[in-house]
């Protein structure tokens, strides 16, 4: 009983994860650019262009942080 409600709250809790939002994407990178975090926010940045391709606010977003990068 113990397994299947461990492997229940793995797949919801996988779940979850999967069903993040473009926006909730943004946000998170955001953030994590806000506080100094850039490697950290690409890497959001690139999961949720993954999950969703050419999406405009994270593609604005990666430019920027890579414009400041080079600064």
């Amino acid at each position: 009983m113990k397994k299947i409600l461990l492997m229940l709250a793995l797949v919801a809790g996988f779940g979850s994860v999967c069903a993040q939002s473009a926006e909730e994407f943004f946000n998170t990178a955001a953030n994590q650019y806000v506080f100094s975090k850039e490697k950290l926010a690409l890497n959001t940045i690139d999961q949720g262009l993954s999950a969703y391709p050419g999406n405009k606010p994270l593609t604005q977003l990666k430019e920027k942080i890579l414009k400041d990068k080079k600064k």
